[in-house]
């Protein structure tokens, strides 16, 4: 079976659909994975055939951004409203961004001819150019779900692409997978209660494809502590420097070691010196530091989220944008974890609640006990071997 997968770019290095797509290749279907060239030499690197695909998704916020707004940093502009930036968020994944990669998606189709497109929730173009080819299809969950506030512009981008999502199959709580079946990475305790109970839903083991290189020395320290390890991150998209310097310097003044991945966006050597008990890297896969770590400080994204909670580790979020604030309220709200406010992201108060979650023995048995959740849920290989019977 030829089975297209396609994904936005919106993801530091390999998005959640690549577990996925390497289980399919290795089962062996014909995979080809579509999305911008931005992400190409990540999907290389782990054996997969990338085709170039959409545009770069922080290119687009940010040229929107400065034509609507006046604005140069997109969603991390402090200048834009809270409400210009949903509106953004709606116009691009909902309009833009669904359109734009029709276009593009139509051509690869054609040239592919795929068995089955599976694409990533929030990709509605990949689902617009497999319902016009007339191709089965099958969503990729990326994140919790939430309520469905971009109703208006799907339909609009349907209506001006040729889609018709008005059939039996349509309805609103149908809005993120357009009535595919969805997979779903969220364990069921951190997932929205209503979706819980959709019939189109399938559970799919939130996985990690960055292997970790055994002789890699940060690798080697992560394992080899006698102090707790906490890894502090602000992603690969958000990468707020200010943030990550009040972090390092407050979790510098705690009994613990601490392993920093400043991501691209921020630069090494503008650090300076550190406390002893910091050590910084710009890149190193979550694989290799995860199963050690006591605790995990970051910015709320899924790929981390998920990664944390799969390891049984308490999180301690300070969100930024995007998904942050949904994954970060459910964590917390299983105990799992603790939320600090934009307003309040200092030295001292990320000092004090890491050192409070280190020392709460209830938020790591709430992090256990979703891990052993997750470690239930059908695993890639597993999806991969049904991929035929999945698609509607």
């Amino acid at each position: 079976m030829r089975v297209l997968f396609s994904s936005l770019d919106s993801y530091g290095h390999l998005c959640p659909l690549v577990p996925l797509a390497l289980a399919a290749s290795e089962a062996g279907h014909e995979v080809v994975f579509a999305t911008a060239e931005t992400r190409h030499a990540a999907l290389r690197s782990v054996g997969l055939r990338p085709v170039a695909a959409g545009p770069s998704v922080e290119e687009t916020f940010h040229f929107f951004a400065r034509q609507s707004y006046g604005v140069t940093e997109g969603l991390r502009s402090g200048e834009l409203s809270e409400h210009q930036r949903n509106d953004l968020i709606a116009f691009v994944t909902g309009s833009f961004l669904p359109r734009r990669l029709t276009e593009q998606l139509l051509p690869v189709i054609a040239d592919f001819a795929p068995d089955l497109v599976v694409w990533e929730c929030y990709n509605f173009g990949a689902a617009f150019a497999a319902k016009l080819s007339g191709t089965p299809s099958l969503c990729h969950g990326i994140c919790r779900i939430t309520s469905f506030d971009l109703h208006d512009h799907i339909v609009s981008a349907a209506r001006n692409t040729g889609v018709e999502l008005l059939g039996p199959d349509w309805a609103p709580d149908w809005g993120h997978s357009l009535g595919d079946r969805l997979l779903d990475i969220f364990p069921p305790s951190l997932q929205g209660l209503d979706f819980l109970a959709a019939e189109y839903r399938l559970e799919l083991r939130p996985e990690s494809a960055e292997a970790a290189n055994p002789g890699d020395p940060v690798a080697a320290w992560a394992g080899t502590r006698p102090r707790p390890l906490v890894y502090l991150t602000m992603g690969t998209v958000f990468g707020s420097e200010q943030v990550l310097r009040q972090a390092v310097r407050g979790l510098g003044e705690l009994e613990v070691d601490v392993l920093v991945a400043t991501g691209p966006k921020v630069r090494l050597d503008t650090f300076g010196s550190v406390p002893e008990n910091v050590r910084l890297t710009s890149w190193i896969p979550q694989s290799a530091v995860l199963p050690h770590a006591d605790l995990v400080v970051h910015h709320g994204g899924s790929g981390t989220t998920l990664g944390s909670v799969a390891a049984g580790v308490p999180q301690l979020f300070l969100p930024q944008g995007a998904d942050h604030f949904v994954n970060a309220d459910a964590v917390s709200g299983v105990g799992a974890g603790r939320r600090l406010s934009v307003e309040d992201l200092t030295a001292e108060t990320i000092a004090g609640a890491a050192r409070a979650l280190l020392d709460d023995e209830a938020a790591h048995h709430a992090a256990g006990r979703v891990a052993a959740e997750i470690a239930k849920m059908p695993s890639a290989k597993e999806t991969a071997a049904r991929l035929v019977d999945l698609a509607p």
